[in-house]
């Protein structure tokens, strides 16, 4: 036997012994129970626990310093997910699909519901930082906490999927306290954040992407430039209707400058990073004007003179905010610096000239009609259903470039070198070792 199988010979006499020492510990009173224990005394984490024990590799993965949240889904968590994204790829026995879903579980350090502010969101990193999940480059792949004044806490992930913490079943808790951390339990998986394009589809914000394509810009964005990491101001749909007119006539070179103006490359700026006078470098490198400057009025919260009407959009490479006007590079500096939004309008006027088109769009209140109305730039975007055949000529004419569509980010071959294009994982690195080990605190 080789020593790979001796390690897991052990680890296998570990996981064994594991009851006989957690229930031991159990009845010491007054003692912090260790990760087994808490979990195996929680009926409705059972197949949650099933999974730790049957990839133990993860212990190993756990901070012995600052300690850790588990954010454990509940038994109906797992029953759900054939009702979510998970379900396309999701593989309990498969360690290349399980171990990151569990490690998105993971968030580094300590935070209890009990201590959260209610109105102050809390973005924590987690485990996931395999890049075959995740390109954040600065730390694992963020969550997103909020807790509301009764109580009630949120977690918001990819694509705008949303769980909530759960009571436990004894005492009604949200937190119960282990050796190496906490343990919440929430009612439905976190799913790790997607590619930019999954992304800005999921929030209906198609014209943004559509102008992406449009300008051979969409790599470029959902890469982060060379930085790998950003933050991205994204003008909703009704923003782009407002100036379409201009924005339409634009070349293509100057739509470019226009959509490198909405980046910050090589940083990931979650809304509470944003705060009131920050001077912010833009990815625009040719344009009079290049820093965006950050307001705040309350609770509203502004880039330049445009409201953000949406925060927080977590993509695979960083953030996304969703803007109420374009931002735009072609002022002078004087007056861009000028520029303060107005707290009493519910939208800030556009900062583009407008034709008459566009104004009699502003005018549309009605619901339905506002859905019917027109997205610019949405023919653009990639063709992902009923799509013609390509011809000869067409394949001819597309050699020696890369195209891209949100069809064809789906595909099984997995990503290309830079920018995860699924939002769930390929087949990732099979785990090297399955120990069933303890680590100050964590024995399972």
């Amino acid at each position: 036997m080789g020593i790979i199988g001796v390690l897991r010979l052990l680890g296998a006499v570990t996981l064994l012994m594991c009851s006989v020492f957690s229930a031991g510990v159990a009845g010491q009173a007054g003692k912090t129970m260790d990760l087994g224990t808490v979990l195996a005394g929680e009926k409705n984490l059972t197949t949650f626990y099933d999974l730790i024990r049957k990839f133990p590799e993860l212990l190993l993965q756990l901070p012995n310093l600052n300690g850790v949240t588990i954010v454990a889904p509940t038994n109906e968590a797992f029953e759900r997910i054939p009702l979510t994204s998970l379900n396309a790829v999701w593989k309990a026995d498969d360690a290349s699909v399980a171990v990151p879903i569990l490690q998105y579980h993971i968030v580094m350090g300590q935070f209890a519901a009990d201590a959260m502010v209610p109105g102050t969101p809390v973005f924590s990193p987690t485990l996931l930082s395999d890049p075959r999940w995740t390109n954040l480059t600065s730390g694992g792949q963020l969550v997103r906490a909020d807790k509301q004044p009764d109580g009630f806490v949120a977690l918001t992930t990819g694509s705008g999927s949303r769980s909530s913490l759960v009571p436990f079943s004894k005492d009604g808790r949200r937190d119960l306290r282990f050796t190496g951390g906490i343990v919440q339990a929430v009612d439905n998986l976190l799913i790790p954040p997607t590619a930019l394009n999954e992304t800005l589809t999921a929030y209906s914000d198609l014209s943004f992407l559509g102008a992406l394509y449009a300008a051979g810009l969409y790599d470029e964005f959902a890469q982060c430039g060379a930085s790998g990491n950003c933050t991205i101001f994204a003008p909703s749909v009704r923003a782009f209707r407002a100036v379409n007119s201009t924005l339409s006539s634009l070349s293509r070179d100057d739509l470019k400058k226009v959509l490198r103006y909405h980046m910050i490359p090589g940083q990931v700026l979650t809304s509470n990073l944003l705060t009131n006078g920050t001077i912010l470098q833009s990815a625009a490198s040719d344009t009079a004007e290049r820093q965006l400057r950050v307001r705040r009025a309350g609770n509203y919260l502004y880039l330049n003179s445009a409201q953000v009407v949406q925060q927080d959009l977590l993509f695979a490479n960083g953030v996304a905010h969703l803007l109420d006007n374009v931002l735009n590079p072609f002022l002078d500096p004087t007056a861009a610096a000028a520029q303060t939004p107005n707290p009493a309008l519910g939208t800030q006027p556009p900062v583009f000239s407008t034709g008459s088109a566009d104004a009699a769009y502003a005018t549309v209140t009605d619901a339905n009609a506002i859905n019917s109305l027109p997205q610019p730039f949405t023919t653009a975007l990639p063709c992902t259903v009923s799509c013609p055949e390509p011809t000869v000529t067409d394949l001819a004419a597309s050699s020696g470039r890369t195209t891209h569509s949100t069809k064809s980010t789906s595909s099984s071959k997995g990503p290309t070198a830079g920018a995860r294009c699924t939002g769930l994982a390929q087949p990732a690195v099979a785990a090297a070792l399955a120990l069933g080990v303890g680590v100050g605190g964590y024995m399972v």
